[in-house]
């Protein structure tokens, strides 16, 4: 045994205390792993988000080729309220953040259309529950199928051939007349010329590519 120097009997080793310091700092390298972790969990969300995104739009456009399949033409929003493809409109492509809102209403009406026809309706009732809307009792007598929301909880946009602006008719004759849904993503902004906007878009027309 190795006995103790200059250690009165009966007296303790003294501990050394925490400093304020050394508190600080161990709480700054908390809060940076905590951070690290919650920016983690989030990516991982919208990670899993986006791939419900993608297999919603992967439906949507099921249930468009069912229904051309079925009636041979594509739907078509009659109540858009579009202006003759020869109208001036060089404001149309320019962006502007009003001009890209999603119209629920706009999807709501070709939802209808679709389930209208039995081959499409069949592949609109597999979209998940989570993501479907009931229709109100008035939209319900009218035999409206319901609307949709994207796994942020955010409503689409649909552009059909018959879309007021004519940047939207020229993404949908760019896609052979095939109406395209779209989800604004993450960031909840829509956009075509926009980059910014448009970077994280989820676009039915861009399924497989």
């Amino acid at each position: 045994m190795v006995a103790l120097a200059n250690v009165p009997a009966g007296t303790k080793p003294r501990r050394r205390g925490i400093t304020l310091s050394e508190t600080l700092v161990t709480a700054a390298a908390l809060a940076v792993v905590l951070a690290a972790l919650g920016l983690g969990t989030e990516g991982i969300r919208n990670d899993l988000k986006r791939q419900q995104a993608v297999a919603m739009m992967e439906i949507l456009d099921q249930a468009l080729v069912a229904y051309h399949a079925q009636t041979g033409a594509w739907p078509v929003d009659a109540d858009s309220g579009a202006r003759p493809a020869a109208a001036a409109d060089e404001d149309a492509d320019s962006p502007s953040p009003q001009r890209y809102e999603a119209d629920p209403a706009a999807v709501d009406r070709m939802l209808a259309l679709m389930a209208g026809v039995p081959a499409a309706r069949a592949r609109l009732e597999t979209l998940p529950a989570v993501l479907r809307v009931a229709p109100a009792e008035s939209a319900r007598s009218a035999g409206a199928w319901g609307s949709i929301r994207d796994p942020w909880g955010r409503p689409l946009h649909c552009l059909t051939a018959s879309s007021p602006l004519a940047v939207h008719r020229k993404a949908v004759a760019a896609n052979q007349g095939r109406p395209i849904f779209i989800s604004a993503g993450p960031d909840g902004r829509f956009g075509f010329q926009d980059v910014s906007a448009a970077s994280d878009n989820i676009r039915s027309d861009e399924i497989g590519q």
